[in-house]
């Protein structure tokens, strides 16, 4: 099949999505509006909708669509499929060819909708225009039919982890040797973006109780990226643990997974979240987590069974739970098999992908070649 997506090139989702394409033998291409910054993904035609400064902020999305709806012309898929519906994504329900895919990842149903009416109505119409909407949790699935779309539009799909690849990497020593770490530390570590949604001070507030009500050398490694980095780092002085958590810069992603091997525990205590890939990916390495109360994480998370829960902003509680991780290596290994199980059972990349495969195929001789 001939595939169009619509996406932002950096992502991982996406880099992940359309490579799984190009190794089950389709013609993938990628329409968006940050080829610039974008690294190739091999086997992938990148199509560049960007948008220069020039064009007032109002008109910009009327030029992003005429731009799209020229590419999806030229290229006349068998399949346009957009990704993250508020953004970049959104373009492939304003280039009027069927079938129309969109996927929707988070944020673009959660919160850009009821930032204003506006959103709403837009968001409402693209999710209208399609013959199947994608989802990676149930709780995702709920809200996309809250804006109007019906269920039986609808299909779980999640990007799937790479669990082989991550149980590999168990015992690595890279995470310990990039962070200055000892090898004979806990090691707590977050792969959140430094941004507000992720939470990262609550988890920092949480770290001089730890280190004050236990005898174990326990560090927080941060790995990631964002505009809070220098909050942040002021914070842990400021609290006085610097000594005791790390802040890491963005990976490339596969050196990010050797990352989890080397790691005692995960913790992700965002504030919102659709389905949290890097939540699997810890799951999927053997860690035992902790997690806010999210509805997408409880689908995963059974509190006291494979991981911890918190109430989303308790610093009390993840205290209690990180301390409960690091006093009891046992319950840490039992709740890591478990979760190991439970991903290689729902949230194999592979299998994913070609369910999608399946998906695409159906849609494709339903609807093929139809233009609005």
């Amino acid at each position: 099949m001939k595939l169009l997506h619509f996406a932002h090139s950096t992502s991982i989702h996406t880099i992940r999505w359309l490579s799984a394409f190009v190794t089950l033998g389709h013609e993938v291409h990628l329409a968006t509006t940050d080829t610039a910054a974008a690294h190739p993904i091999p086997g992938v035609i990148v199509h560049n909708i960007s948008i220069h400064g020039t064009v007032p902020t109002l008109l910009r999305p009327l030029v992003g669509a005429k731009k799209g709806r020229e590419i999806a012309r030229k290229v006349n898929p068998d399949i346009i499929h957009g990704h993250m519906i508020s953004s970049c994504g959104g373009y492939a329900a304003h280039c009027g060819i069927r079938p129309l895919v969109m996927t929707a990842w988070g944020s673009d149903v959660l919160i850009a909708p009821y930032k204003s009416r506006l959103r709403r109505l837009v968001t409402r119409w693209r999710l209208a225009q399609c013959d199947l909407v994608t989802t990676n949790s149930e709780y995702m699935k709920r809200a996309v039919m809250a804006l109007g779309v019906p269920e039986d539009h609808l299909a779980l799909v999640l990007g799937g982890v790479k669990g082989d690849r991550l149980r590999s990497f168990r015992g690595s020593r890279r995470l310990r040797q990039l962070a200055g770490v000892p090898p004979d530390a806990f090691v707590v570590l977050s792969t959140r973006w430094f941004e507000p949604i992720y939470n990262l001070g609550t988890v920092l507030l949480a770290v001089p109780k730890i280190l004050s009500r236990t005898e174990k050398n326990v560090y927080f490694v941060f790995l990631g990226g964002g505009s809070l980095r220098s909050r942040l780092e002021t914070q842990a002085r400021e609290l006085g643990v610097q000594e005791h958590v790390r802040f890491v810069e963005k990976l490339d992603h596969e050196e990010l997974e050797e990352c989890y091997g080397g790691a005692d525990a995960y913790v992700s205590v965002s504030q919102s979240d659709g389905m949290s890939m890097s939540l699997l990916e810890a799951m999927a390495a053997g860690l035992p987590v902790v997690v806010s109360d999210v509805p997408s994480n409880l689908e995963w998370v059974q509190d006291g069974w494979n991981g911890h829960i918190v109430p989303r902003g308790d610093v009390d509680a993840v205290t209690r739970a990180i301390l409960c991780l690091s006093k009891e290596r046992a319950a840490c290994l039992e709740f890591g098999a478990r979760s190991m199980r439970i991903v290689a059972e729902k949230a194999d990349y592979l299998s994913n992908m070609r369910k999608m495969e399946g998906l695409y195929a159906a849609l494709a001789r339903s609807r093929r070649g139809t233009w609005n």
